[in-house]
């Protein structure tokens, strides 16, 4: 259900767990989770379409996967989790944070994927508001669930466990392992506690496949002259190189922009640097043909800005550049106009 790179730390109050404690087995077990080779069989997993990327980090739940329960629960019991499963799913899909909030306890915590701690339904429901606010536009990520499995330690308690895997969006490949405990209250089961942990994969050589379109030699005129770019692979394309030019007798190298896998945040990032001083980096988002690249950057002399650059492919031979949303000092800058680049030589 959910993902991320730290363990939690649980608390229950007497009156609920009575003698039974798991304040300190829960985060020793997330603390050394590792992903399974076989965790996403495809006899063990489904896909849930969610309506924005999982920012928020926070992961679907399957009703079909592989169920592991003591004999001290009832058949009513596992009806009564695998429904909430279904809810889940449904709330996540449709971004509905209220709806995902309710499904805790009042008092309930939620430990996010950089261990930060939100307790109370008031807090959760915020944590998932702006998970989905940041991600908006980065709609059709699916999420994969395998290794799913119930236990019931003691009377009106359930630990859930699972693996998750992100497909598409920023997130791309992502995987992670999840932990919820849930309390029954009034005939209701519920999460008193929840955490996520991040497990490392590794990626193909040909994660920047998308890219490919890119390599070649553009250029674009403008007001101020001849724009030109370069984009090169490196060694097995595991970075690509795009330099950029200005001028037409002799040209000269005014920026270098690198971009790349980022295996811990599971995402394309990109690396700038002009030759006045300046730097800067950013990750790419991609929604089809359209990738916008959300960059931030110190100029030569210290100044901070930051912008949204989005690349539109039109065809092999064409693509649109814009920059919006652009910040220098803190003050607004006017969006630029759209300008359409071409390649040199056409394929």
């Amino acid at each position: 259900m959910i993902q991320g790179k730290s363990a939690a730390r649980w608390h229950f109050s007497e009156a609920k767990v009575a003698t039974f404690s798991l304040a300190a087995a829960i985060p020793l077990a997330l603390s050394i989770a590792t992903c399974p080779q076989g965790a996403l069989a495809a006899d063990a997993t489904i896909t849930a379409t969610t309506t924005s990327a999982s920012t928020a980090k926070s992961t679907a739940k399957s009703t079909t996967a592989s169920t592991s329960v003591s004999t001290s629960a009832s058949g009513s019991d596992e009806g009564a989790l695998r429904a909430q499963v279904d809810d889940y799913v449904r709330a996540y899909t449709g971004a509905d944070a209220r709806a995902l909030a309710a499904m805790w306890t009042e008092d309930g915590l939620f430990t996010d994927s950089l261990g930060n701690v939100h307790k109370g339904r008031a807090a959760i429901e915020e944590y998932f508001k702006q998970g989905f606010g940041k991600s908006h536009g980065n709609s059709g990520a699916t999420l994969e669930v395998s290794d799913l499995s119930f236990k019931f330690p003691a009377p009106n308690v359930a630990i859930e466990e699972g693996t998750t895997r992100i497909k598409g969006g920023a997130d791309d490949g992502s995987l992670g392992r999840y932990m919820v405990v849930h309390v029954k209250q009034n005939g209701q089961w519920l999460m008193q506690s929840a955490a996520e942990t991040a497990c490392r994969q590794e990626r193909p050589a040909n994660n920047l496949k998308d890219l490919d379109w890119l390599v070649g030699s553009w250029s674009c005129k403008g007001e101020k002259g001849t724009l030109h770019m370069r984009a090169d692979w490196s060694k097995n394309k595991t970075f690509m190189v795009c330099r950029y030019f200005g001028g037409e007798a002799e040209p000269s190298i005014e920026e270098l922009e690198i971009i790349g896998w980022d295996p811990v945040r599971s995402m394309i990032r990109t690396w700038h640097f002009d030759a006045h001083g300046g730097f800067g980096n950013g990750r790419f988002l991609n929604n089809g043909k359209r990738w916008d690249e959300r960059a931030s950057g110190i100029e030569a002399d210290g100044t901070a800005d930051s912008g949204i650059y989005t690349l539109t492919n039109v065809d092999n031979n064409t693509f649109t550049w814009q920059s919006s949303r652009r910040f220098v000092a803190g003050h607004r800058l006017p969006d630029a106009g759209i300008m359409t680049i071409t390649r040199d030589s056409k394929i």
